[in-house]
């Protein structure tokens, strides 16, 4: 565990960098992708600049706070944000058939949960009005929207039990 928090220490002024280019790289390639191969494919245009776009940007701003932040973090409770990270991110990258929960549900619904900054509890409050609409309206896809929830509120859980057993031993 702490392995992995040295690893991010260590190479964090690279991930930075490369966070701030897929930042704004992946909402600008979806974009162009959007307008140019799928002109005139409203639903296709929709999908990539209404529910893939925002994550990217919304995605790469919070991984950027919590790398920028991983020193004061409590380690377990670093591993925790950073496995709801990656959860998330695996089902958004290609695990749609394979993992059955929502990765935008997920990610988004922990942040909603956890996070300090009202910037981003609010954003991500947004967000998953949005990609609710898509997954409950559009698609009527109730399954993977519920179990993304229901893991980012595990998440959420398992951070929250996690922080209290450390203010325990720190006040003890």
């Amino acid at each position: 565990m702490l392995t992995i928090i040295a690893v991010l220490q260590r190479h964090r002024g690279l991930l930075l960098r490369l966070l701030a280019v897929a930042g704004i790289g992946l909402p600008l390639a979806a974009a162009l992708i959007a307008l140019g191969w799928y002109r005139g494919d409203w639903p296709e245009q929709r999908f990539l600049l209404l529910y893939m776009a925002p994550l990217f940007a919304f995605g790469a701003v919070w991984a950027r706070a919590f790398l920028s932040a991983i020193d004061r973090a409590e380690p377990r409770v670093a591993l925790v944000d950073g496995l709801a990270f990656v959860a998330g991110g695996i089902r958004a990258w290609g695990g749609w058939g394979v993992l059955p929960y929502s990765g935008h549900m997920l990610f988004l619904s922990f942040v909603a949960l956890t996070a300090d900054d009202r910037r981003f509890r609010w954003t991500a409050l947004l967000l998953l009005a949005l990609t609710s609409w898509f997954k409950l309206a559009l698609w009527h896809d109730w399954r993977s929207w519920s179990l993304g929830v229901t893991l980012g509120a595990a998440f959420a859980v398992a951070r929250g039990l996690i922080s209290l057993r450390t203010n325990r031993r720190e006040t003890a």
